[in-house]
């Protein structure tokens, strides 16, 4: 009976100091190297990344606006051996981002019926000047409508880049974790089950050399059981785990780059470090405001008052004032035959009478502006709320995850104690199982919450798309 105590306690120290830590190895992937590869390798984060070549080749499309446009005409008409009239312009046109546009050209004309208006001097007429808005367009025109509404999507775009980017990293932690706390939990039942194991054929030989009843063996068989049903469940969890893990992990070439031998890094003490707020934790709206969900609003809201300015600039009239000067010698060879005597000068003035396309959009504009304000205002009370109950919940976890480190070794004294009354008689081999598998329970419930803690730290990190790798 002596040695057969000695021999159960020697086992269940065996499973204390297998159960309380992880083994790590040359196989173990870290968090950091499996969020690497995933934020460079993995399909939806190259997708993201595309987003900030989208937002350049916006700005670019737009800066085509005031790109200098070159272009010619040619005309002639011949009829019974007669030409009537041959004409040809060509002109160069340049869009300023001050809404001056300056236009140079040559016309050229000749023929027997050619209208009075075309008459040029016989080497052509060559032209230089400028064209000016004077009521639409003055200070603000389409085109510096569309080139700021472009560069403020390009600043849109990296903060979607961002939030996206978040999203995926956040997904991949979670999986991970969980990953981590399964295999955890399968190494602490693996151990549990091997002394189980021993323990029941120690106690077979008790009951051979009648120092144990045979109340104990079926004891001893139950407790192996058990133990084998709960790690075969949590054997399945931990293969969901491992492929869902999996699934985010590509190569280079994007392909699945996934090793079976991969083992993840223990689970960290549930404690938040001060980086993630500064010395001091700043309030949730504080928190809110700059996360990339916000800020989206914030950049929707620039562009749709663009888009407002520009409806509101269509109001005015169109008054287009022009002027140039005029020469029948090439610029670069006769710059000083242009004389303020000679020139070309007019007023182009339009305006619909009603106004009631410019008005109504004008006024979608500014419901638009309307809806997207009260978005932002809903999405703000949203973040906030959420926010300060995740920061609540992580430092609840903090002190439950500290409260059930401490349980976990009251039920461990609990489970020694019992084994050293076991040892001289005056307990059961159902109260030491009975205390082991309590002692088990909270190992197992100290890993789900430990889980749990760093999960909602990575959805804080989401929500303020603080990831940095």
């Amino acid at each position: 009976m002596r040695l057969l105590s000695l021999l159960l306690g020697a086992t269940a120290l065996l499973l204390l100091s297998l159960g309380a830590s992880a083994q790590q190895g040359a196989d173990t992937l870290y968090l950091s190297e499996y969020l690497q590869q995933v934020s460079q390798h993995h399909p939806l984060a190259r997708a993201a990344r595309l987003m900030e070549e989208q937002g350049r080749m916006e700005v670019r499309a737009a800066r085509g606006f005031f790109d200098p446009e070159l272009g010619g005409t040619f005309d002639e008409k011949r009829y019974k051996d007669r030409t009537y009239y041959r004409i040809f312009s060509s002109d160069l046109k340049v869009n300023t981002r001050l809404g001056l546009d300056l236009k140079a050209g040559y016309d050229y004309a000749q023929g027997y019926y050619l209208n009075p208006e075309r008459t040029v001097p016989d080497d052509g007429l060559w032209y230089a000047g400028v064209s000016l808005p004077l009521a639409q367009g003055l200070f603000f025109d389409e085109g510096r409508a569309a080139l700021r509404a472009a560069r403020i999507r390009q600043q849109r775009f990296q903060w979607e880049q961002r939030q996206q980017l978040a999203n995926l990293l956040y997904e991949a932690t979670v999986a991970y974790w969980t990953w981590a706390g399964h295999r955890q939990q399968v190494q602490t039942l693996q151990n549990a089950l091997q002394v189980a194991r021993q323990r029941y054929q120690l106690v077979q030989g008790g009951f051979a050399t009648e120092e144990l009843p045979a109340i104990d063996t079926l004891e001893a068989f139950v407790q192996l059981q058990t133990l084998q049903s709960q790690l075969l469940e949590e054997e399945q969890a931990l293969i969901k785990a491992e492929q869902e893990v999996a699934s985010f992990y590509w190569s280079e070439e994007g392909t699945p780059l996934w090793q079976s031998q991969f083992t993840p890094s223990p689970l960290p003490p549930a404690s938040l470090p001060d980086s993630l707020y500064g010395t001091a934790s700043p309030a949730p709206l504080a928190l809110a405001e700059g996360s990339p969900a916000l800020r989206y609003y914030g950049f929707r809201l620039e562009e749709l008052e663009a888009d407002r300015r520009w409806k509101a600039e269509k109001l005015k009239p169109s008054l287009q004032a022009s002027y140039n000067l005029l020469s029948s010698e090439p610029p670069l060879e006769g710059a000083s035959s242009y004389s303020v005597n000679n020139y070309k000068f007019g007023v182009n003035f339009k305006m619909p009478l009603l106004l009631r396309n410019a008005r109504g959009e004008l006024q979608l504009s500014r419901l638009k502006l309307e809806a997207t304000a009260l978005e932002q205002r809903q999405k703000r009370l949203e973040l906030t709320t959420k926010l300060e109950a995740l920061l609540g919940s992580l430092e609840l976890l903090q002190q439950q995850v500290q409260q059930n480190q401490q349980l976990a070794e009251g039920y461990r004294r609990l489970w020694q104690a019992e084994q050293q009354k076991f040892e001289f008689g005056e307990s059961t081999l159902f109260y030491v199982n009975a205390r082991e598998l309590k002692y088990l329970e909270s190992r197992l419930k100290l890993f789900s919450l430990q889980v749990k803690f760093q999960q909602q730290q990575a959805e804080l990190k989401r929500m303020l798309g603080l990831w940095e790798l």
